[in-house]
């Protein structure tokens, strides 16, 4: 009543316009130094702020909002004083800009060191409680092990990771991870399961995989794609947003992660007496439990040290928990299940698409690219008007008026782009370029080189997103996208809007190292190259993509577009330079062998002579010698040439995954 009589009342989505919780959040940690949810904002009528709380116990906000009241009735100067302080300064952050930072190996190493002050080095992650994944700052983490060898970040990244795997955090009999822990050890999670969580860790686990080759690992990310996919996936392709924390129990009482938790009792019923054993064990479940007098299912120790107990290796001791995991998953899906979310998001969607697309390639699992390509249909078809405008999100087939954001283009631009690399259709990196166009036109400040997240006519200044939490940021994401658009065409502005993107947003991520992890990641990728099993040089012209599904004898899977071709491995001229393929790692790795293909010899116009070239489709076969140390990365090096240019000389240093342990 007292709100209904004195104020206008707007309840805002967060997921659905996210520029708005942006916006006024900053209001908050100004006027307030400090911001959390629920938010409560007080504007006039023209929406500039001029108070803001959090959360206030009932009576509290009543005393609150009759006190605003008295004071816009009856002098009503300060506030709009307030008010126009308040929007002032935030126009001001705004429209900021920090001094460009160069991004070398030595910061990065620096800004590792910072950023993981607060790691605890028990049981993983970052402070005590509650625990958040961080997967921007992971994923940054990662790949400073492995393209810097940077022992530190390898040591907090996988410890982190590891941690996240083993708890309650991770959903062990479903798949599938839930949004934080609300203690320490991971153990006891929020039982909410969002989509982005599941993009991102998997994301983390992909990039872990790739280095490491550890199977708990493949495991991890297997059991989460699959979940998406089984679980979340619409009929129409599209991901839902997120699965409720509670649910019904047996009584019809409902209860937070009554749907999750077990008793050794229920294990009985469902297995048989040495499997039950086995789970109750492994998955910690006891009389005694962890929530509530009953059990959150989590890994008490590494399935390793159990192999080593047992007679049964790691590969066995995965494939029977694989399997009691079934038929425990079989019998949790007869109780209530958590309500479902069906909100389509395009970011959120976006980010599972990418991870889908990138796990395909490196799991050499094809029903991943499948999943991950009719959700971008689906994206593409639904979420777009036929003026090409891309909208935010859509529910029951039904799109919304509201405009996508910035992060929305940028991140269904990265899909695509992931889908063209694990694929190689063409046709995803055309609708890549168009959303990249329409990025830069819709939201690109030309003042300052970053991006505005969303069109507005407010009279606050539309919100510009610099942090990478609890996602990654649009203009994170911008940078990573224009950096590989900059690979695989040959248009030379994609390197120069990188470029002023890089500059606009250094300063901010060297600053803030803890809340800046994906921008960090990818202006060390653009400056330095990629990692992944797919890559490109000449300006995508040569793609090149590690096969490893015979770990000891990998592939170089080469594809030239037409019109342009390689010199062979041995040219016919000095001044060439030669394809090259090499291993590189500690000690003193060598390839036994290497296959290339027969050259082809042909005069072209800029050559005097004849020319030993490759072209179109071709392998390289590479043979590990098992009497050496195993590579760290195999190194690609080749120019790319047409009939009338040739571009510089580049190197490709592409991952070689250890065997698994």
């Amino acid at each position: 009543d007292v709100l209904n009589k004195n104020f206008v009342s707007i309840k805002v989505d967060r997921e659905r316009r996210p520029e708005i919780d942006e916006t006024y959040m900053l209001a908050t940690e100004i006027l307030n130094q400090s911001g959390g949810w629920p938010n409560n904002v007080f504007l006039t009528p023209d929406l500039k702020p001029f108070a803001a709380v959090t959360y206030l116990a009932r009576n509290d906000f009543k005393e609150l909002m009759q006190e605003i009241t008295v004071h816009w009735t009856t002098n009503p100067g300060p506030v709009m004083g307030q008010a126009e302080r308040v929007g002032n300064v935030i126009a001001l952050y705004m429209q900021s800009q920090t001094e460009a930072q160069k991004v070398t190996p030595q910061l990065l190493k620096s800004l590792v060191k910072q950023a993981t002050v607060h790691f605890d080095e028990s049981n993983g992650g970052m402070g005590v409680a509650p625990k958040f994944p961080q997967e921007s700052l992971l994923l940054f983490l990662l790949e400073q092990a492995e393209r810097n060898l940077n022992d530190r970040a390898r040591e907090v990244a996988l410890k982190t990771l590891d941690g996240v795997i083993r708890g309650g955090i991770r959903d062990h009999i479903g798949g599938g991870f839930h949004r934080y822990a609300v203690d320490p050890a991971w153990r006891v999670p929020h039982f909410e399961k969002m989509l982005y969580n599941q993009a991102l860790v998997g994301q983390a686990l992909v990039q872990a995989y790739r280095m490491t080759g550890a199977k708990r690992y493949q495991s991890a990310l297997r059991e989460t794609l699959d979940y998406t996919i089984r679980d979340m996936q619409l009929p129409s392709g599209g991901f839902a947003t997120a699965s409720d924390a509670e649910s019904k129990t047996s009584t019809g009482e409902k209860k937070e992660g009554a749907f999750f938790v077990w008793k050794p009792s229920e294990l009985s019923k469902v297995l048989n007496e040495e499997d039950a054993a086995f789970a109750s064990t492994t998955l910690g479940i006891t009389e005694k439990g962890n929530f509530h007098g009953t059990s959150i299912p989590h890994l008490p120790a590494p399935l390793s040290a159990i192999a080593e107990k047992g007679a049964a290796g790691t590969s066995a001791v995965h494939e029977k928990l694989k399997n009691i995991k079934q038929q425990l998953n079989a019998a949790r899906n007869k109780r209530a299940a958590p309500l479902r979310d069906d909100k389509v998001l395009t970011s959120w969607n976006a980010m599972l698409i990418r991870t889908l697309a990138d796990a395909s390639t490196i799991l050499n699992d094809k029903r991943y690219a499948e999943a991950a390509g009719k959700a971008a249909n689906f994206i593409w078809a639904t979420h777009r008007t036929s003026e090409g405008d891309l909208k935010r999100f859509s529910f029951e087939g039904k799109t919304s008026a509201l405009n996508g954001t910035q992060p929305d283009y940028a991140y269904l631009a990265m899909s695509y782009v992931a889908l063209f690399d694990a694929t190689g259709n063409a046709d995803w990196l055309k609708r890549a370029i168009k959303l990249a166009s329409d990025m830069n036109r819709l939201f690109a400040d030309r003042d300052t080189g970053d991006y505005i997240m969303a069109r507005t006519n407010d009279p606050i200044p539309p919100a510009k997103i610099r942090s990478d939490q609890p996602v990654p940021s649009g203009n994170s994401v911008a940078l990573e996208l224009l950096s590989k658009l900059s690979r695989r065409t040959l248009t030379v502005e994609y390197r120069q809007q990188a470029n002023r993107l890089l500059a606009a947003l250094s300063g901010n991520a060297a600053s803030t190292p803890v809340s800046s992890g994906y921008a960090l990641k990818s202006a060390d990728e653009f400056l330095r190259g990629e990692l992944g099993s797919v890559q490109f040089l000449g300006k995508g012209q040569v793609r090149v993509a590690l096969d490893q599904s015979n770990p000891d004898q990998p592939k170089l899977n080469v594809r030239i577009a037409s019109g342009w071709h390689i010199n062979a491995e041995k040219p016919l001229e000095d001044a060439y330079i030669a394809t090259k393929v090499s291993a590189q790692g500690k000690g003193d790795p060598k390839l036994s062998v290497v296959g290339y293909p027969e050259p082809i010899v042909r005069k072209l116009g800029f050559a005097s002579g004849d020319m030993a070239l490759y072209e179109g489709w071709f392998s390289i076969t590479l043979t590990l010698d098992t009497s050496n140390p195993r590579p760290r990365t195999i190194q690609f090096t080749a120019q790319a040439c047409s009939d009338k240019i040739c571009l510089e000389p580049e190197t490709l240093n592409m991952t070689l995954m250890p065997k698994s342990p």
